[in-house]
């Protein structure tokens, strides 16, 4: 039971990316902290600047990604949020009662946010960070509104100087994106794997968000929507033609010459990609296509369609169509937020019971922080903050990361106060190496991630507290510790288990595809259809992937649910390529396949009400038309596995 759990624990405390390593954003970030310590030191007025350096690394967490237009909001978002805690926490500070109540709000508040954006879950996290921090350091109340105003003033000089760089920034305007996308189609092209087939799905959801975002010029955002559609079209096409075995000797080349040609295309994609992506790269292409025209079939018929629709990408220009699909890509305004919030105040929704738990445990530190009188109390709840997440996996995998990267982390930053004593410039470089280590390591590798940032922290509080290093040391590990056991026994009595919105994710998918069938059957607007199905897919697949490996029986036996899931794959695929299926031959099996838009939505009631439902294994003559063939055979398929499967509770 817990083999695959432990085996994913250690492969995920040892792994690491090097192609996610970002020194750009390091240097950026870490240039503003450099400059508030820099003139600290020259005007001696270090605290000052330590307290500006406090806002500036929050905010550079804030502005890591995205276009500049959308890092500027976040951006700003979190510096309101930020000094508004810090205020909060210097205001409070005395009184343990008032600040506790305060941190445990703040904490639920981020966790209530990750139902609406993982970017103000962040915030969220950062602003409670902040006021737990603050809170701690005993500030007096006259000095509460300079520190707020000096976090602040660090966040905007980090604003400013991202806004600085943006003309030697690489754009992040979904052109890097649909890169991205070319280079797993051109690798599905060749390798139709399920595996690089979710990260095409994944890459197609990453460029539709990213396209989304208001603050892209309408004309440009239109470009690589139309753009974006017609690659999403093509890989409609690659799946149809990798499931027909009708092209003979013509398949290999024509898959091999759409392969080099997006790859070809993923290199040279620019800010203007109509412009960039050159028709001569095509000619080997045109030059099967003319061959392919001598031929008759379906799948000749789907191959001329496929080079057709990238013969028509380098001159894609404004699409009116592509802006309705857009309006569904914005992000959410403030009436949105509200009601999403709403929505997830039920102890049903995982969103609310992972605010639940926040709150619980951070009282629950609060109070040991005060029976037990601990010397730096604040950090055990900073780490309880740190270490619960939303997941099994997310707290105790990557528990074990935060933990042994916070306590690597607290004793090399107590090695460096110790090492350079009374030397401050030493302490502020080792500040500035940590900082830009920090931003440019978060995606490579979170052990190490976790031992900057505590390091940082380490730094940062030693201008403020003056106790033997060592002495600070030896709490702060015991208070890792402390904190580490809270968030675990935590999640132990409140836990929110994966396994248990496997049938529901399965059953979201299920109710897409029945959507998306449906709007192929009656020519409405499929392609929106299949984005849903595409998110429902990618969801269901995350879902599953952290329930197999946790250490826990779920409500759908794992081995039931995987083959739920392999038929919910190729009964995908079969729908994309109904899309993409010609009109005549569409009509001829339209009788034959309607009535699978019923079984879908009966098969979708019974995964959203498992265990206590199960299908009706339906007796049904397999229809002579082929593709109706192949969905009735799915739908048997998928409805026999939960005839037979196992509910475990």
């Amino acid at each position: 039971m817990w083999k695959p759990f432990l085996d994913r624990l250690f492969r995920d405390l040892l792994s690491h990316d090097l192609a996610e390593l970002n020194w750009q954003v390091g240097l950026r970030n870490a240039l503003g902290i450099v400059l508030p310590l820099f003139f600290g030191l020259i005007f001696h007025a270090i605290p000052t600047a330590v307290v500006m350096t406090v806002g500036a690394i929050v905010t550079g967490f804030a502005g890591m990604s995205g276009t500049w237009q959308k890092r500027s909001r976040i951006m700003l978002y979190a510096i309101v949020w930020v000094s508004l805690t810090t205020f909060l926490g210097s205001v409070a500070g005395a009184q343990a009662l008032l600040a506790g109540g305060l941190v445990v709000l703040s904490g639920g508040m981020a966790g209530i946010l990750a139902a609406v954006s993982p970017e103000l879950a962040l915030i969220g996290t950062l602003a409670t960070n902040a006021l737990i921090i603050f809170s701690g350091l005993a500030i007096p109340m006259a000095d509460a509104v300079p520190t707020a105003l000096k976090v602040m003033a660090g966040g905007l000089l980090q604003l400013i100087l991202m806004l600085a760089t943006v003309p030697w920034q690489p754009q992040a305007d979904g052109t890097a994106s649909l890169r991205r996308l070319c280079w797993q189609l051109a690798s599905y092209a060749l390798c139709p794997e399920r595996s690089v087939d979710l990260r095409v799905a994944r890459a197609l959801i990453t460029a539709e968000n990213r396209i989304g975002d208001r603050a892209i010029s309408p004309q440009k955002r239109w470009r690589l929507a139309t753009l974006l559609r017609r690659l999403d079209t093509a890989r409609s096409d690659l799946v149809s033609l990798h499931h027909d075995e009708n092209l003979g000797e013509y398949r290999e080349i024509l898959l091999h010459h759409v392969s080099q040609l997006l790859k070809g295309w993923s290199r040279r994609l620019s800010t203007d990609p109509a412009s960039s992506l050159s028709l001569d790269s095509l000619e080997p292409l045109l030059a099967l296509d003319e061959q392919l025209k001598t031929e008759v079939g379906p799948a000749f018929a789907r191959a001329h369609h496929l080079i057709s629709t990238l013969a028509s990408i380098p001159q894609a220009g404004i699409d009116p169509e592509a802006e309705v699909s857009l309006e569904r890509w914005s992000m959410p305004a403030v009436q949105s937020l509200v009601a999403t919030i709403r929505e997830n105040l039920s102890l049903r929704r995982s969103a609310f019971r992972h605010s639940v738990r926040i709150m619980g445990t951070l009282a629950l530190g609060l109070l040991v922080e005060h029976l037990f009188h601990l010397p730096r109390g604040y950090w055990v709840v900073l780490t309880t903050m740190v270490v619960l997440k939303a997941d099994f996996f997310s707290t105790i995998g990557r528990g074990l990361a935060r933990v042994v990267g916070t306590a690597a982390g607290v004793v090399a930053g107590t090695l460096v106060v110790v090492g350079f004593h009374d030397l401050v410039i030493g302490i502020l470089v080792a500040m500035v190496v940590f900082a830009l280590a920090m931003y440019a390591i978060i995606n490579v590798n979170y052990t190490v991630f976790s031992m900057v940032v505590s390091a940082e922290i380490v730094l940062l509080l030693s201008f403020f507290e003056r106790v033997p290093p060592f002495l600070a040391m030896a709490d702060r590990l015991s208070d890792t510790v402390i904190g580490s056991a809270l968030a675990l026994f935590a999640f132990t009595v409140f836990p929110t288990w994966q396994r248990e919105e496997v049938p529901k994710t399965l059953g979201d998918l299920v109710s897409s595809e029945a959507r998306y069938l449906a709007a192929i059957l009656d020519g409405t607007r499929p392609a929106l259809a299949r984005r849903d199905t595409r998110v429902a897919r990618a969801a269901a697949a995350a879902s599953l992937d952290h329930a197999v490996n946790e250490p826990a029986k779920g409500l759908l036996d794992r081995s039931d649910a995987l083959r739920l899931m392999d038929v919910l794959h190729n009964l995908a695929d079969l729908l994309m390529e109904l899309e993409v299926t010609d009109s005549v031959t569409l009509a001829a099996a339209r009788p034959m396949l309607q009535p699978g838009v019923e079984r879908l939505q009966q098969l979708a009631e019974v995964l959203y009400r498992w265990p206590t439902a199960s299908p009706e294994p339906a007796e049904s003559e397999m229809p002579a038309n082929p593709l109706a063939g192949r969905l009735e055979r799915l739908l048997g398929e998928a409805e026999a596995v939960l005839v037979v499967a196992k509910p475990m509770i």
